[in-house]
């Protein structure tokens, strides 16, 4: 894996790449030009309009605010993290897994940074938490909490209870329905 950075007067343009070639370069510049163009475009109206996120912004989207609200350890800060259990986080179609093992080839994982073997958890169903993120740590002071999510942030790091691989599953209306309800609405396609 490649990862880029690239800082500018009018913000930052990162991505993440399998390798370094041609198309990695391009996807890069194109951002960084729908960046550079966005510098003095006025802001939206006011509103609540529908957003419609891409793959992409949909991903950095998930990870923070369902991955990282259902770390054990931050959990944690406001008492015991398995009462965050069945509070309502998302609409009823949202359903996501954090599956370290179905993660792509050389990423997959089927152990943690602890040893612990890794664990397919539902982290949301219909909308609901359904389990918090765990490391062996946080289990020993919530036993009913289930280990194998304890990734390092690099190796020199401690273990923390991390996500490692989410799935959003698919709903079920069709791409059609979805762009209509959007209609009138901002397209998200990247989230920083």
């Amino acid at each position: 894996f490649a990862s880029f950075e690239v800082a500018t007067p009018w913000g930052r343009v990162g991505a993440l790449a399998t390798g370094l070639d041609d198309a990695a370069a391009d996807r890069l510049a194109a951002r960084m030009q729908a960046l550079f163009r966005a510098r003095d475009a006025s802001p939206p109206p006011a509103g609540h309009p529908p957003l419609l996120f891409t793959p992409a912004a949909a991903a950095v989207a998930l990870h923070e605010c369902v991955a990282h609200a259902l770390e054990a350890d931050l959990l944690a800060a406001s008492g015991n993290p398995m009462a965050a259990d069945g509070i309502e986080l998302g609409g009823r179609g949202i359903d996501v897994l954090d599956d370290p093992t179905s993660a792509p080839a050389g990423v997959a994982r089927t152990f943690d940074d602890e040893g612990t073997p890794t664990v397919r958890r539902w982290l949301l169903r219909s909308g609901r938490i359904a389990e918090p993120i765990a490391d062996a740590r946080s289990c020993r002071e919530w036993p009913e909490l289930q280990a194998g999510s304890g990734f390092r942030a690099d190796r020199h790091a401690t273990p923390l209870p991390r996500s490692h691989h989410l799935e959003l599953l698919a709903g079920d209306a069709d791409a059609g329905r979805l762009l209509a309800l959007a209609e009138g609405g901002l397209e998200v396609a990247s989230v920083s």
